[in-house]
């Protein structure tokens, strides 16, 4: 009985999990120092819309992602607007590295034990995800560069209510921060450093 080998000296079955581990070398690469912010997404705080339930369904997806790949989870509570919704919770027990902060203030690095958490994880970079985009998220966001730190969202991450003008605040993360269309692509980018068509 002959068994085939490739030109790397490998039966096809090594070369399959060769490439699987290759890949997923590759992925824990691109996601190294990376952590996500949950800003704000609490009881008292959500205003329910067809937005918002858009916004549920993709940050329930980047937590399950995050609780996978061990993307260290930091969830932000506003003191006095109750916990974070139920829905999240779930997903979050799940999470193997993650740190509820109260904040007093819009901007969430007004707390010090937001820069010592990420610091001791390792973190560079934050991926932001919440409300409201142009008050809470925006002004974490700048708390964080301030700070040293990179941003990144994606437009289904972050709400504001239907009443304000989120394009404004969207132009404003492009501009300071890295951007995408959607969470599915954020995660692409992690997944294959590109985005998929």
């Amino acid at each position: 009985m002959h068994t085939l080998i490739n030109s790397i000296g490998l039966r096809p079955s090594e070369a399959y999990i060769q490439a699987d581990i290759s890949e997923h070398e590759k992925r824990l690469q691109r996601i190294r120092g990376t952590g996500v912010i949950l800003i704000d997404m609490q009881r008292d705080f959500v205003s329910y819309s067809e937005e918002t339930k858009r916004q549920l369904q993709a940050q329930e997806r980047l937590l399950k992602y995050s609780a996978r790949y061990d993307i260290p989870v930091v969830v932000l509570e506003y003191v006095g607007y109750g916990q974070t919704l139920d829905l999240l919770m779930r997903t979050l027990k799940k999470v193997p590295r993650r740190q509820f902060i109260g904040k007093a203030d819009d901007d969430g690095f007004t707390n010090s034990k937001l820069v010592r958490t990420l610091r001791a994880w390792s973190i560079c970079n934050l991926c932001l995800t919440g409300v409201n985009a142009s008050a809470c998220v925006k002004e974490t966001a700048k708390g964080a560069i301030s700070v040293g730190f990179s941003i990144e969202t994606a437009d289904d991450l972050i709400v504001d209510p239907s009443d304000w003008n989120q394009g404004k605040s969207a132009w404003w993360f492009a501009s300071e921060g890295k951007w995408h269309a959607s969470h599915q692509d954020l995660i692409n980018f992690y997944e294959y450093g590109q985005i998929q068509e």
